[in-house]
């Protein structure tokens, strides 16, 4: 596909999304808490249905999808199989959204219908789509939608004008043409749009961690360097899953096996449909719904078995009514529980636990990256010092990346990417500075820091090879780094250039001499220059 249709196509899914936020907003629900339910809900639901028959039209070239109505339960369950081999969901002819539109699109009950057809996709497909929370609740993919609208009477309305905006929409042109990481590349973008307005300052907590797509393209490039297979990827405080994506895409969605936990419902929602938008329905049932600190689901199989793991944890949070209960657990988190700070209790240095729990699940010949607040390289106390200390004494750390600040949506704390392994590293570990990267750029009032292409170019090119650049990257071996008082940021290894020039004290003496002699002769013009002030000011006279 030429690259202006791809760009035609992806310009009209962003204005899907809008629309589909235009018509929440006109029913009451914009910014409501349920509106991100309802967005993802439509857009996966159009996304599947188009899969469905894009697949159907590939396998049937000489049919529409008309003909399906008609087919046989035999001719039904052998196109089932093959759905199977794509991991994609079996529908019913009465389950597409072209059939809610030829049949029943101005029927007063389309809420109803709508409502059922999500519970029945749900339900027909649980084993392919449905996840589980740490006390082993069931979650289905689809929950009834028009229950937001508090007024029955607009309930019809409303559905019917969400389903509008996807009627003149169609995804097929993209299944077309997008296969394997150029899908990753179109839909990415997409899916962090799809995000802009739950990830703000109103989005509350939730907001600050979500990961851009340029730190995670550099993580997922820095630790994925050679051919990869049959691996278990791992992010405990998963988010809407960008870190995983990335990184599942640099090894192959075929090769790898993803495992998330966050305690948020929301997250875990978008977590479900950035699974299936990149090929990752196979993971879905290792996406689970809850607490990581207090019960580390994956932690009872895989413990000790990740072969990669990233993670971008919240920084600060108030966890004191868990602090008793984490406290106990003394081998998940080995180097100490940090203390609740008297005056805030929100300010809990929650990721110094997530970091401790990460390194638990690595295997032997494991790998990890994680963000951390750019103050955790330098500390000098506290579980942050310990964690470094121990980084450092074990030659576990391998690699830091300052970032630059104001490159995450909602906050302007200073991030920092520690790259480490499970077992020993090399003598030496790179650090860069890369905190003067990136071009400024303000939304909606905020000043935030992008880093453009050749930003990203440079950072994996100077890691890749451990290029030592003045101001930029330094090689340190890990003696270095202890006389440094176990300070792994980068600036405190810059050598300062001698830019003076060297010359002998004949000419020091001959410089002297000429500096003086010029002197000499500013004085004496300052001199007559002063005299001729007073003889100016003796003649002036008043009238």
């Amino acid at each position: 596909m030429p690259n202006n249709a791809l760009l035609q196509i992806k310009q009209n899914t962003l204005s899907l999304i809008d629309d589909l936020k235009v018509t929440c907003a006109s029913y009451g629900l914009g910014n409501d808490g349920n509106e991100y339910k309802i967005i993802t809900q439509c857009f996966l639901y159009k996304f599947l249905c188009d899969k469905f028959e894009f697949l159907f039209e590939q396998e049937f070239p000489n049919q529409t999808i008309q003909d399906y109505k008609d087919f046989s339960e035999e001719e039904k369950e052998d196109f089932f199989l093959t759905l199977m081999d794509k991991r994609l969901p079996k529908l019913a002819y009465d389950d597409l959204l072209s059939y809610l539109f030829e049949k029943h699109f101005n029927d007063n009950d389309l809420h109803l219908k709508l409502d059922i057809i999500f519970n029945r996709i749900s339900s027909n497909n649980a084993e392919l789509f449905n996840t589980t929370s740490t006390d082993e609740t069931t979650i289905a993919l689809f929950e009834s939608i028009s229950q937001y609208i508090n007024e029955e009477s607009k309930r019809a309305n409303f559905t019917r004008a969400l389903l509008d905006k996807l009627r003149n929409f169609d995804f097929k042109q993209a299944f077309l043409n997008l296969q394997n990481q150029q899908g990753y590349d179109f839909f990415a973008p997409i899916f962090e749009y799809l995000l802009k307005d739950y990830n703000s300052n109103k989005g509350g907590k939730y907001a600050e961690y979500y990961t851009p797509l340029s730190i995670a393209s550099i993580i997922a490039k820095l630790l994925i360097n050679e051919p990869t297979q049959s691996v278990k990827i791992y992010d405990p405080s998963a988010g809407t899953g960008t870190l995983l994506m990335a990184l599942a895409h640099q090894i192959g969605t075929d090769s790898c096996t993803l495992y998330a936990q966050d305690i948020s419902q929301k997250s875990l929602k978008m977590l479900k449909l950035n699974l299936i938008l990149n090929d990752l329905t196979h993971s879905l049932k290792y996406a689970i719904e809850g607490n990581t600190l207090t019960n580390p689901y994956h932690s009872k199989e895989c413990k000790g078995k990740m072969d990669y793991i990233v993670s971008n944890p919240p920084f600060k949070l108030d966890f004191s009514n868990e602090h008793a209960e984490i406290s106990q657990n003394k081998n998940d988190f080995f180097l100490g529980v940090p203390n609740i700070p008297k005056n805030d209790k929100s300010k809990i240095p929650i990721y110094t636990l997530f970091f401790q729990h990460c390194l638990n699940m690595l295997n032997n010949k494991g790998k990890g990256a994680i963000v951390v607040p750019t103050g955790f390289i330098s500390a000098k106390s506290g579980i942050e010092n310990k964690i470094v200390r121990h980084l450092v004494d074990k030659k576990l750390v391998y690699g830091v990346i300052c970032m630059p600040s104001q490159v995450f949506a909602s906050t302007g704390t200073n991030v920092s990417v520690i790259f480490f392994k499970k077992a020993p590293s090399a003598n030496e570990v790179i650090l860069i500075d890369a905190s003067k990267l990136g071009e400024k750029y303000t939304e909606n009032k905020n000043k935030k820091t992008r880093l453009r292409k050749s930003d990203i170019d440079l950072i994996l090119e100077t890691f890749q090879n451990k290029t030592q650049k003045a101001d930029f990257c330094a090689l340190v071996s890990f003696n270095e780094i202890i006389e440094k008082n176990y300070s792994l940021n980068p600036g405190q290894y810059f050598t300062i250039e001698d830019t003076s020039e060297k010359i002998s004290q004949a000419e020091f003496e001959n410089l002297m001499q000429k500096y003086s002699s010029e002197l000499t002769s500013l004085f004496d013009e300052s001199q007559s220059l002063q005299q001729e002030i007073l003889e100016t000011l003796k003649g002036v006279r008043f009238e």
